[in-house]
C-alpha cells in the first residue's frame, strides 16, 4: 500500500479516531467469534458421531447461536457507526475542497476546467466512501482471523498450518502481481473521466452558445468519441478483474483441495477427528472469504491511490495570503513603476510599464486585444504579482497590503456579468456581504434597478437563473453596478461595461456610472474609444508598453497610434 495514501487517511479520520479504535476493536470480536464458530460445527459433529447425548449438543448449538447473533449485531453496529463517520468525512473532504479552491489565485482557475476540478472531488469522495464502507473495518480484523486460524491448524497437524500458509501467500501474491497494471488503468480512466466531464461541463456552462450555433449534435458526437474511449479503458480493467478472479478461483481450488487431502490424511493417522475435519473445511471457506476480501480492499485502495493523488495535486498548491500585511485607508494614488509581466515565460505580456494616477482621477486604458489592458488591472487587484516593477497605491507597495484589505476597496465591473443562481437580493449584496436590506435597495436605486425590480412579482426575491441567464445585458450590468454602489470602492475599474447594450439602456446605465465614478479613482478598459473622451488620462498599449499617454485632444493632436485607432473605428462606424 502506497504510504502516502495511508497518511492521507490518517490525516483524514483523525478527528474520530477513537471511534475507529473502538469500531476496529469490535470488528475484532466480530472475527474472533466468526474463527470460534467452525471449531463449535466440528465439536457438535463429534459429538454426533461419538453419540454424547442431546445436551452436550443442545448446549453447542445454543453457544454457536449465541455467537451468531452476537457476531452480527456487532457487524450491524460497525457497518451503522461506520457510515456515519464516513459520510460526515466526505462532507468535510468537500468543505476542505472548497475552502481550498476559493483561496487559490486566479491562475490556477484559468488553467483548469471548473468541470475536472469537480470531477476530481467527486472522484476522490467516492472512492473514499467506497474503501470506508466495504473494508476499513474489517481489514486488519481479517488478518487477525487468518493468523489465528491458521495457528490453530497448526496446532491440529503442522502440514496444515504450513499449507495454508504457503496458499495464502500464493494466493495473495499471485493476485497483487496484478496492481502495478491496475494502479495504470485507473490512472488512465481517471483522466478519461476529467476529460469527458470537463468537456460535458463546458458544453452545460455555454449552453447558450451551443444552441446560437445548433452545436448539439457536435457536442453529443463529441462527448460520444470521449465515452467510447473511457468504454475501451473500462474493459481493460475489467479483462483485469476477470483475470484476478480466476486467479483467486484457481489457487482456492487447489488450496481447498490441498487441505481436505491433508486433513483426510491426519484423520488416517489419527492425529485428528471427523468433526476437525469440518472445522478444516470451514476455516478453508473463511480463509478464502477474508483474503479475497483483503485484495478487494487492496484494489479499491489502488483506486483510492489514484484519486488521492489528482486531488493532493490541487490540494498542495498555495493559496492566496490573508492576514499578511498591514491595513490601508485608501485615498486612490496608484504608480505603476517600470513592472514587467508574462503568464508565461516565452510570452511577456507587459515591458516596463510607468504610469500615475491621481486620487479620483479616471485613467483610461486602450490598445489592440491582447495588449495587456485587463492584465494592468489584475496586477491592481493582486490577483497576479509582477515579475519585475512595483505598484504601490498611496505610496505603498500592493505586495505589503492585506490582501483583504487591498480588494475589500476595489470594485470591478465587467463587461459581461456572471450571477449567482440565486435572488436578485442576494446577488447585489454579494458586493458587500454584510450589507442590510435597505442598503441592497438603495444601492439598486442608484444603478436605477429598484423600480424595475419592484414591479417584478417577486420583486427583490426573483430568482435570476444560472449565471443570471433570465436576465437581460442590460438588467445584468445594472446589477453588476448595484454591486459596486454598495461596496462603495476607493478604486473603481470599469470592463467597458455599455458596450453590449442598446442605445437606451446605454444611457441609462452612463447616468448611473456618472455617479458612481464620481470621487473615485476609475480605470476604464476601453474597447471603444468614444466612452473615454472624457478620461483624465489615457493610456495607449502596443506591445506590451505604453507608447503614448495624454488626455483625448493631447492625443488626437499628436497623431501616433490612438489616432490611428480612433480613425480606424470611427472610419468602421
Amino acid at each position: 500500500m502506497k504510504l502516502e495514501t495511508l497518511r492521507f487517511l490518517a490525516r483524514t479520520l483523525r478527528p474520530h479516531r477513537h471511534t475507529v479504535i473502538g469500531l476496529s476493536a469490535l470488528a475484532a470480536l466480530a472475527a474472533v467469534f466468526d474463527a470460534a464458530i467452525p471449531v463449535i460445527y466440528g465439536r457438535a459433529l463429534d459429538g454426533v458421531i461419538q453419540r454424547r447425548g442431546m445436551n452436550a449438543l443442545a448446549a453447542l448449538l445454543g453457544a454457536w447461536l449465541v455467537l451468531r447473533l452476537v457476531t452480527d449485531w456487532l457487524r450491524r453496529e460497525i457497518y451503522k457507526r461506520g457510515l456515519a463517520i464516513t459520510r460526515v468525512t466526505a462532507r468535510k473532504i468537500d468543505a476542505d475542497a472548497l475552502a481550498h479552491l476559493l483561496s487559490l489565485p486566479l491562475s490556477f482557475h484559468h488553467e483548469y476546467r471548473s468541470g475536472e476540478i469537480q470531477e476530481r472531488i467527486n472522484r476522490l469522495r467516492n472512492s473514499f466512501e467506497n474503501f470506508m464502507n466495504q473494508g476499513l473495518f474489517d481489514l486488519v480484523p481479517g488478518v487477525f482471523t487468518v493468523v489465528f486460524m491458521t495457528i490453530y491448524l497448526a496446532y491440529l497437524d503442522l502440514r496444515l498450518g504450513a499449507a495454508n500458509i504457503v496458499i495464502v501467500c500464493v494466493f495473495a501474491l499471485w493476485s497483487d502481481a496484478l496492481i502495478p497494471r491496475l494502479d495504470r488503468a485507473w490512472d488512465d480512466i481517471e483522466k478519461g473521466w476529467r476529460k469527458r466531464y470537463g468537456r460535458m461541463w463546458d458544453a452545460l456552462r455555454n449552453i447558450g452558445i451551443v444552441k446560437a450555433n445548433s452545436a448539439e449534435a457536435f457536442e453529443r458526437r463529441f462527448v460520444g468519441k470521449l465515452m467510447k474511449n473511457d468504454a475501451k479503458l473500462d474493459e481493460k480493467l475489467t479483462v483485469l478483474f476477470n483475470k484476478n478472479a480466476a486467479r483467486q478461483d484457481i489457487v482456492s481450488g487447489v488450496g481447498t483441495v490441498v487441505l481436505f487431502g491433508i486433513a483426510a490424511l491426519a484423520i488416517t493417522d489419527g492425529a485428528i477427528s471427523p468433526g476437525q475435519l469440518a472445522t478444516v473445511l470451514g476455516y478453508s471457506y473463511l480463509t478464502w472469504a477474508m483474503v479475497r476480501r483483503y485484495l478487494w480492499v487492496r484494489w479499491e485502495f489502488t483506486s483510492l491511490d489514484v484519486y488521492r493523488r489528482k486531488f493532493e495535486e490541487m490540494m498542495t498548491m498555495p493559496e492566496e495570503r490573508y492576514g499578511v500585511g498591514r491595513t490601508l485607508d485608501i485615498q486612490g494614488a496608484v504608480d505603476f513603476q517600470h513592472v514587467r509581466f508574462r503568464y508565461r515565460e516565452d510570452r511577456p505580456v507587459l515591458t516596463d510599464v510607468s504610469f500615475q494616477a491621481e486620487p479620483g482621477q479616471t485613467v483610461a486604458i486602450v490598445g489592440e486585444s491582447g495588449e495587456g489592458k485587463t492584465t494592468i488591472v489584475e496586477l491592481l487587484s493582486r490577483y497576479y504579482e509582477p515579475k519585475r516593477g512595483r505598484i504601490l497605491i498611496d505610496g505603498t507597495d500592493t505586495r505589503e497590503i492585506e490582501l483583504g484589505s487591498l480588494r475589500s476597496q476595489l470594485a470591478y465591473v465587467p463587461q459581461d456579468l456572471t450571477l449567482f443562481h440565486d435572488t436578485l437580493r442576494q446577488n447585489i449584496r454579494y458586493g458587500r456581504l454584510d450589507a442590510s436590506d435597505r442598503e441592497v435597495e438603495t444601492a439598486a436605486g442608484l444603478a436605477a434597478l429598484h423600480d424595475w425590480i419592484k414591479k417584478l412579482p417577486d420583486g427583490y426575491k426573483t430568482v435570476v437563473g444560472e449565471r443570471g441567464l433570465k436576465l437581460s445585458a442590460g438588467e445584468r450590468q445594472r446589477v453588476a453596478l448595484a454591486r459596486a454602489f454598495l461596496r462603495n470602492p476607493k478604486i473603481l475599474i470599469l470592463d467597458e461595461p455599455t458596450s453590449n447594450l442598446d442605445a437606451s439602456t446605454e444611457a441609462v446605465i452612463q447616468q448611473s456610472l456618472q455617479t458612481l465614478m464620481r470621487g473615485r479613482t476609475t480605470f476604464i478598459i476601453a474597447h471603444r474609444l468614444r466612452t473615454v473622451r472624457e478620461a483624465g488620462n489615457i493610456l495607449v498599449l502596443q506591445h506590451g508598453r505604453i507608447v503614448e499617454q495624454g488626455s483625448h485632444h493631447e492625443l488626437m493632436a499628436a497623431g501616433g497610434e490612438y489616432r490611428r485607432l480612433h480613425d480606424l473605428q470611427f472610419r468602421d462606424a
